[in-house]
């Protein structure tokens, strides 16, 4: 990809959130700076090494606790420390001799520390990183009149110069195979440089004024992720998946600054970085599918904080080293935190849902889903819903048991359950049926009421109840407030009000009646009678043909008024 090809997208987002359960801990006394590096073994012990120019300490925690030595010997005091372990939990040590100014090698691989010269051609081991494969050989990348490169065991070193306009050393990295994995910068540009059978190759990736800084690691399946910090001062990510340079956004809202990067054995990116003002260390992790954020050590009394090394055990746990204090004086102490990032997404379905019908009850009990999704269960969405049509009521229950006491005798009703957490509302169970038996007292609502105004007449028609067998008729109710009165019996299930006034909201609902007498009243439908149609009718009353439809329009309303009166009942 040619320098400046950078492509940025969004993230992506999941029902989900991450908590951080986080330890802290001091490992050193004030000093004006230092140089720390970070790695974690097979047995999930962690290794650290941090310098301040005079000496450099090494720190495990393979007893328990986080325990550090200060090396000795005649090249124990250096800058630039670098931390790599091997398959059996050596540790190798990469440094610059403040002295001389070479670049040396350490190892405990033994059981005691050994130190060795790896390259004396004159200033050289700055911004060194080392790695070791499984054969034990070390390999260190360096600048030293440009990018060098060394490999060795034993006290025998191959050095080389990768490329010489090379400046700083950003991340080196192996993948399962061995092969190598360099991510550096010239004087213009970041590179890529990877080393295969054939040799090095070498490309530009992008223009350093559109990426100040990044860090790069290589996972458990041998896919490369890379931290970025762009020139807006966005935290980006990008892996092997996405296309090298192909970013997402990670963190917008702070200036970010010194990304480092590590990846889980899932794949998953675990990302430390410091805001622009460098106040707080903050932690990001894709964890749950979309990025979350997390202050790890926040602003405390104006002192700053600086990121240094991140890494994931095989359990998942993050690890992170870094500093804090006030740089201008000796306050400035190395830090590390244990982060344990747990995924928090909604609960899992209830199981064994049952209930036990009753004379109009029906006692219903549950239990917890096998998954709280990470987050406390605080209640229950209970879901009912009369029939096998229509929408579903809900009610919250605290508990696992709940009684319903209202309902009708013979009626079916189908509920489910479903679990509730800080994240929201869980899946839910199938839906089971309750018939409480008996016969009913009465039909249920019609279904479906809509009124539609057109010619002069209003047309209301309905769908007959869920329940109510032998309906003999259906009462229509009306009002000119929501406050119905019964107006007329019908049969069927369509019918047609044509005495109305002009301008006037009209209410309707409608019931079914069969032997076991009225029953339950649908939804109320209104709908408004235009004056236009009444102010057209009183101008064709100057017509003679008028005055004859009218008088006919008179017996018809008679009419209609008869029959309505006639049919009228006490409720």
């Amino acid at each position: 990809m040619s320098a400046g090809g950078l492509l940025i997208g969004n993230a992506g987002t999941a029902d989900a959130s991450v908590s951080v359960t986080l330890t802290m801990q001091s490992l050193s006394d004030g000093a004006p700076w230092w140089f720390t590096s970070m790695a974690v073994d097979s047995q999930d012990h962690v290794h650290l090494c941090f310098s301040d120019g005079t000496d450099i300490h090494y720190a495990n925690d393979a007893s328990g606790a986080m325990t550090s030595q200060t090396l000795e010997g005649a090249h124990g005091a250096g800058v630039d420390c670098y931390l790599a372990v091997d398959g059996q939990g050596g540790a190798h040590l990469s440094f610059t001799d403040v002295t001389d100014r070479d670049l040396h090698y350490a190892t405990n691989a033994a059981g005691s520390w050994s130190y060795e010269i790896v390259d004396s051609s004159g200033d050289v081991g700055r911004d060194s990183r080392i790695a070791v494969d499984d054969e034990g050989v070390a390999h260190i990348a360096y600048i030293g009149s440009g990018l060098k490169y060394a490999e060795g065991s034993g006290g025998e070193w191959s050095v080389q110069t990768i490329d010489a306009e090379g400046e700083d050393v950003h991340a080196m990295v192996l993948d399962s195979r061995g092969r190598v994995y360099i991510l550096y910068s010239d004087g213009a540009n970041h590179r890529y440089a990877t080393r295969t059978d054939g040799g090095w190759s070498l490309e530009t990736v992008v223009d350093r004024s559109l990426i100040p800084g990044g860090a790069m690691v290589v996972d458990a399946q041998d896919h490369v992720h890379f931290a970025l910090v762009n020139a807006n001062y966005e935290l980006l990510y990008a892996n092997e998946s996405t296309g090298f340079w192909n970013a997402q956004r990670v963190a917008t809202s702070v200036r970010a600054d010194s990304p480092r990067i590590a990846g889980d054995p899932n794949g998953r990116a675990h990302i430390i970085y410091t805001d622009g003002r460098r106040s707080s260390l903050m932690y990001s992790t894709n964890l749950d599918g979309s990025w979350s954020g997390h202050t790890i050590e926040p602003q405390d009394g104006g002192r700053s904080v600086y990121s240094g090394a991140i890494v994931v055990d095989s359990h998942g746990a993050a690890h992170a080293l870094y500093l804090k204090g006030l740089p201008s004086s000796t306050d400035l102490v190395v830090r590390y935190a244990a982060l344990t990032p747990e995924i928090q997404t909604v609960p899992g379905a209830p199981q064994d849902l049952t209930a036990v019908p009753g004379n109009g009850r029906a006692d219903l009990s549950w239990s917890a889903p096998v998954s709280d999704g990470g987050s406390p269960i605080t209640g229950y969405l209970l879901y009912w819903r009369e029939g096998t049509e229509g929408d579903y009521s809900s009610v919250f229950v605290d508990g696992t048991t709940y009684l319903r006491t209202d309902l009708v005798a013979g009626r079916e009703y189908y509920c489910r359950v479903a679990a509730v957490n800080g994240e929201g509302v869980g899946a839910s169970t199938s839906a089971i049926m309750i018939t409480v038996e008996g016969v009913p007292p009465h039909p249920s609502a019609p279904r479906d009421l809509k009124a539609t105004y057109a010619d002069g007449k209003v047309v209301l028609t309905w769908s007959p109840p869920i329940y109510g067998e032998n309906i003999t008729g259906y009462g229509v109710y009306r009002g000119t407030t929501s406050s119905v009165e019964f107006f007329v019996t019908v049969n069927g299930t369509v019918w047609e009000d044509r005495d109305l006034k002009g301008g006037t909201t009209y209410y309707y609902t409608v019931n079914a009646e069969n032997d076991s007498g009225s029953g339950d009243l649908s939804d109320t439908v209104n709908v408004t009678v235009p004056s236009s149609f009444f102010d057209d009718a009183a101008a064709f009353l100057g017509s003679t043909g008028g005055v004859v439809m009218m008088a006919g329009l008179a017996v018809a309303i008679i009419g209609t008024v008869w029959y309505t009166m006639g049919r009228r009942r006490a409720r």
